[in-house]
């Protein structure tokens, strides 16, 4: 493969991959006879975050910034200020009221419905699982992972039930990919200190919400009185690194395990190349680690006054990542393996009302609606990034 990247400078950082058939021809095919020619594989991963859930619509966001002056803040659709007898409480309140595991909105299950169509639509006419041409592979979502967190689960289940019913799409519940500092009451700042435990739901609830079909591993819900995935307490932010590049090498794994699979497989054309597509619900600041493992920038915090970079993404928006694998081989040890951001932070398939976005670590993501981004000038449709102080 021959990789070209475009740069699109704005809200986020956004790639687009092209991708140029492999070799063909006279020289393939005496390559062929010689010897089978290399297998590429691409696993493109759709990384869709969560809904917006009750902390987000109450600014509980990944940072815990200061609660917004009305409705929610967080882009179009605000909610109405509440009735004078039930004013919201001081800022430094509100932060102890943050739910350790919430769920998502009436807005937030609007937002999974409308992705969950739109992944069917697209689903639609992919039979064939060959690339490049059309691409249907990369098209043909064959597993849904989730969190064990309420929002992710609730964000899962219509794309559960409609790529289930329609294309038997697996879904997995995978607890590891759970947001920065687990289930925690309080502001993030604090820690969880002073507050009481909590341990995410049981194998029973997490079966309440996202079906009886799905993957669930009873081993790794052990905590608690009723079984929670969730030890308890606050996971540290050195933590939540490490456990970022377990699951991102955990992905890379998938893709060679898929890789060598399809190796194995008798090829249809001498240039074919095999792909299929995951989607993997996750969490604002927990795939902003991830992303940085990815694109191989740092992290985390190195030294005072060192930044990292920060990715911000709107709810049920998908950055979708291809994972590139060639091999040589099937045992092959150290294959070439590339990684290409397809397209970053993408909220195209919903509605602007529906289309709410992100505050982490002091940056504010705001998508912007049409109608006031032509009243103050701004390109319509286009975001506006602000930084917003503590």
């Amino acid at each position: 493969l021959r990789l070209g990247l475009g740069l699109r400078l704005g809200l986020g950082l956004g790639l687009r991959l092209r991708v140029v058939p492999c070799a063909s021809g006279p020289a393939a095919a005496t390559a062929a006879a010689m010897s089978r020619l290399a297998s590429t594989y691409v696993l493109r991963v759709h990384f869709l975050r969560h809904a917006e859930s009750h902390n987000n619509a109450n600014r509980h966001d990944d940072d815990d910034k200061k609660p917004a002056a009305e409705g929610n803040g967080n882009g179009a659709g605000a909610a109405p200020a509440p009735p004078a007898a039930e004013a919201s409480p001081p800022a430094k309140k509100r932060k102890r009221e943050r739910h350790p595991d919430p769920g998502i909105t009436p807005r937030g299950h609007d937002q999974a419905w409308a992705t969950a169509h739109y992944l069917a639509r697209r689903m639609k006419d992919s039979g064939d699982d060959l690339v490049p041409g059309p691409n249907p592979g990369l098209e043909r979502v064959t597993k849904i992972y989730t969190s064990a967190m309420t929002r992710a689960l609730q964000t899962a289940k219509p794309a559960t039930q409609l790529l289930g019913e329609k294309f038997g799409v697996e879904t997995v519940v995978w607890p590891e990919i759970h947001e920065s500092g687990g289930c925690f009451r309080g502001d993030r700042k604090l820690e969880g200190f002073g507050q009481c435990m909590a341990h995410g739901r049981s194998v029973a609830g997490v079966r309440e919400i996202i079906g009886p079909g799905a993957q669930v591993k009873p081993e790794e819900f052990r905590y608690g009185a009723d079984g929670g995935w969730w030890p308890g307490g606050f996971e540290a932010a050195e933590a939540s690194v490490r456990r970022a590049a377990v699951v991102v090498r955990g992905i890379w794994d998938m893709a060679l395990a898929h890789a060598r699979a399809a190796y194995a497989e008798p090829e249809a054309a001498p240039s074919a190349c095999k792909a299929d597509a995951v989607v993997v619900v996750v969490h604002g600041n927990f795939f902003s680690i991830m992303l940085r493992h990815i694109l191989g920038v740092p992290a985390q915090l190195a030294a005072k006054g060192h930044e990292v970079p920060s990715f911000l993404t709107g709810n049920c928006a998908i950055t979708t990542v291809d994972f590139h694998v060639k091999l040589e081989q099937a045992d092959e040890e150290y294959p070439e393996m590339r990684a290409g951001v397809v397209g970053m932070n993408s909220q195209e398939h919903l509605p602007f009302e529906l289309r709410t976005g992100h505050n982490l670590q002091g940056c504010v993501f705001k998508p912007v609606p049409i109608a006031a981004a032509a009243a103050d000038g701004t390109p319509a449709g286009a975001g506006a990034a602000d930084e917003e102080k503590s």
